[in-house]
């Protein structure tokens, strides 16, 4: 981030004959943490691309082909960080001589997300079936009780974050996306949002792997993302079993505030700028059931309220009870070094007179923008 010499940062380094090898020191004043490839010894070409505070170092012998160092890691660093070359003999007192040439500085790619969508017949069961409830990106809609993501996209486009979206099987099959076909290091951060299908162990695998190296994952429950009222948090709940989180099912409308006291941890960055925050038919996150996973920190932002509904009946309504101190309506989970947040609900995301609320009510989008800030490293994804 800058020339201290406990900054932050990140770099590819080649050497006479320790191989190449990506170096990062991911908080100031911590400890530098290198990946190295032996074998390979200078002259090499290398390359370090950035995508908001996501690093991904590279190695070729031509400057063409270029091969992986490997996985991407997450270096919070600024907007205006500081790049250039370094030299050093590793040898106090001792001066070295290095000869570089084909220098070249391009402008960064802006910070990706990847949404997972339900696939086509597979939501809306509540409300006799239909595409439009599974919160499309491409959605503008903005018609009495609509239930289209197309201003949240819009949102998180004028923060500087690029949007891709997949979609899962159609219901004849409802197959998964493939995570384990997918470089999710490319991204700053997943979003499970209308997702209804049944992962695999190796995709849940895929997806741990990449939290704990420092992607993020957000998770958004909602008994209308799926053909019964478990299918949707089922889909949900086969990952945060490994985030010690456990997802009930949709039920309540409220309002959640910081006047109120309702922020059980108000200074935290997701609620920066956020007075309240809304939902209708919620779907809290429960603390305390599972165990903590090694090397994580969850963190209740947000109470729940009045009654919940527990996901406790395979393809059925579950049982309703009052919630407890243990129920939450933001969650997030620190791992190792990535991030996970848990909300409990949709409509908090809905273009404008989308159902019971939208992004345009309180200051949801500033509450969207927070929610990828945070994932990806910073409130500002490249500050």
């Amino acid at each position: 981030s800058s020339t201290a010499a406990d900054s932050t940062h990140v770099g590819v380094v080649v050497t006479p004959g320790q191989g190449v090898s990506l170096q990062r020191r991911p908080e100031q004043g911590g400890t530098s943490i290198s990946v190295a490839v032996a074998g390979i010894v200078a002259p090499q070409w290398v390359k370090l691309v950035r995508r908001g505070h996501m690093f991904t170092g590279y190695y070729g012998s031509d400057g063409i082909a270029w091969t992986k160092i490997g996985n991407s890691v997450r270096v919070p660093v600024s907007r205006s960080a500081e790049a250039g070359l370094a030299v050093t003999s590793h040898n106090d007192g001792v001066l070295t001589t290095a000869a570089i040439n084909s220098v070249t500085l391009t402008p960064g790619s802006f910070p990706r997300l990847l949404f997972i969508r339900g696939g086509p017949g597979t939501g809306g069961f509540l409300e006799g079936g239909g595409d439009e409830q599974l919160a499309d990106l491409g959605d503008f809609s903005t018609a009495g009780g609509n239930h289209g993501w197309g201003e949240f996209a819009e949102v998180l486009m004028g923060a500087g974050y690029s949007l891709d979206a997949m979609i899962e099987g159609p219901v004849v099959n409802n197959t998964p996306v493939d995570l384990t076909a997918i470089e999710l290091s490319d991204y700053a951060a997943v979003i499970f949002g209308s997702n209804n299908a049944d992962y695999t162990g190796p995709q849940i695998d895929a997806l741990e792997t990449y939290v704990r190296g420092g992607g993020g994952a957000l998770f958004i429950s909602d008994a209308n993302f799926g053909s019964h009222w478990s299918d949707a948090p089922d889909s949900d709940q086969l990952f945060l079993d490994r985030f010690g989180l456990v997802i009930n099912q949709d039920q309540g409308v409220y309002t959640l505030t910081r006047a109120g006291g309702d922020f059980t941890a108000p200074t935290h960055p997701v609620l920066t700028g956020v007075g309240a925050f809304d939902g209708e038919g919620v779907s809290p996150l429960v603390l305390g059931v599972l165990p903590t996973p090694t090397g994580a920190t969850i963190t209740k932002l947000a109470a729940a309220k009045n009654s919940t509904r527990n996901n406790d009946v395979s393809g059925g309504q579950g049982s309703s009870r009052q919630v407890t101190a243990s129920d939450a309506s933001l969650v997030a989970v620190e791992l190792d070094y990535g991030r996970v947040i848990g909300h409990f609900d949709r409509n908090t995301f809905f273009n404008l007179n989308g159902a019971g609320t939208s992004i345009q009510r309180f200051e949801n989008n500033q509450f969207a923008i927070n929610l990828m800030g945070w994932l990806s490293g910073g409130i500002d994804p490249l500050t």
